[in-house]
């Protein structure tokens, strides 16, 4: 009878075996392991942040204003499964790891999560940050106030938003001053910007961009978005916006000039294996 050999590795058998039965394990304990008991001492695990309003008026879409605060609330807390929060008890149960590699590492790295401290917030800046954006998005008289909440050893802050019914756009204007702002004219058809619509600086940013491209495409070759600029007359009354397109003020004379084809030389025999640049 002839005998077979085989060669195998037991430690790439076995490691990935126990490295299974420990997430067994470990799950089946968690229900008991949240990390609290682990938090530093004078640190709070941060649990997230809650939004409020206070609508002044008529104000509709609340959902959609809490939404576009939330996009802009910094940082994110651990993830939480039923109050639990299996990242932060992983990487406390690690320890700490001097190594690069190795089973302490992968149990901190790729099962752990760092831990968010209330000390990682800075609740006034993200304050100023949402009321900016508020008033980027229409809500130009919004005001925004953070409170900390403390409960133990976790923390949250709390977000209340004063808002009232957002500007909306009464007129857009594009002055036929010149030759360019005669261009802007026949291209205005194609707008991003409409009568009714809210108030929204990125739609704006975008129609200037959407008309740097068009006047481009029309000869003005070294045009730049930046030479444009919106005026927002927002005392027109009833909550409406006036919106004015303008040049900023010295803009170079290249950027206004239309250029056209010159001489256009055509070869022939010309192949791209004879160009010695590539």
């Amino acid at each position: 009878m002839q005998k077979i050999k085989t060669n195998i590795d037991l430690r790439s058998v076995l490691v990935p075996l126990t490295i299974k039965a420990f997430i067994i394990v470990m799950t089946a304990l968690l229900p008991g392991c949240s990390g609290l008991k682990h938090v530093p001492e004078g640190q709070v695990l941060y649990t997230g942040a809650e939004i409020k309003l206070k609508p002044s008026g008529r104000v509709t879409a609340k959902r959609g204003i809490k939404e576009l605060m939330d996009q802009n609330i910094s940082p994110r807390p651990n993830t939480s499964i039923f109050g639990m929060r299996p990242g932060v008890w992983f990487y406390y149960m690690a320890g700490e790891t001097k190594r690069k590699k190795g089973f302490r590492h992968f149990i901190k790295n790729k099962l752990g999560q760092v831990p968010i401290y209330m000390s990682d917030v800075d609740a006034e800046r993200t304050t100023l940050l949402l009321k900016g954006h508020l008033k980027n998005n229409g809500f130009f008289q919004a005001n925004v106030e953070s409170k900390e909440k403390i409960d133990g050893k976790t923390g949250k802050v709390i977000y209340t938003a004063a808002v009232h019914a957002p500007y909306r756009v009464r007129t857009v204007t594009y002055p036929e001053l010149d030759t360019l702002f005669r261009n802007i004219d026949s291209i205005k058809n194609d707008s991003y910007l409409k009568k009714g619509q809210r108030y929204n600086l990125e739609r704006l940013q975008a129609e200037q961009a959407r008309i740097e491209e068009a006047l481009e495409n029309m000869g003005f070759y070294f045009f730049d978005d930046r030479h444009l600029i919106f005026e927002a007359d927002s005392t027109v009354g009833d909550r409406q916006v006036d919106l004015l397109l303008k040049l900023e003020p010295g803009v170079p004379a290249k950027a206004t000039r239309i250029y056209r084809l010159g001489r256009v030389s055509v070869y022939p025999n010309y192949t791209l294996s004879r160009d010695t640049t590539i």
